[in-house]
């Protein structure tokens, strides 16, 4: 059971997510009894997400996630040189900012 004190961390997902920019704060920030923190994997929308090297995966939170979340980690993807986020995803990581959340 998660306590109220738990901060919230949300490791967004995008299309081309790089693995280790993924895996390492979802798992440094880990859900267990030992850890002050409670995690969720989020993309623009629930569902699968082609991720780099490869990888897919499954995410189960949207970005419902942002307001619930104090800390985003915003993990690198593939060609964002090219490639904007989605405009929605932008949109919401804007809002969280302006609520408090740290990006």
């Amino acid at each position: 059971m998660m306590s109220r004190s738990n901060h919230r961390v949300a490791v967004l997902v995008l299309e081309g997510a790089k693995p280790l920019d993924v895996g390492i704060p979802a798992q440094t920030f880990t859900t267990r009894a030992s850890m002050p923190y409670e995690v969720r994997v989020c993309g623009a929308r629930p569902g699968p997400v082609t991720g780099g090297d490869g990888l897919s995966y499954h995410v189960a939170d949207g970005l419902e996630a942002f307001e619930w979340a104090q800390t985003i980690f915003i993990p690198g993807y593939r060609h964002p040189d090219r490639e904007d986020p989605p405009a929605a995803v932008v949109d919401a990581l804007r809002a969280a900012h302006a609520r408090g959340a740290r990006l």
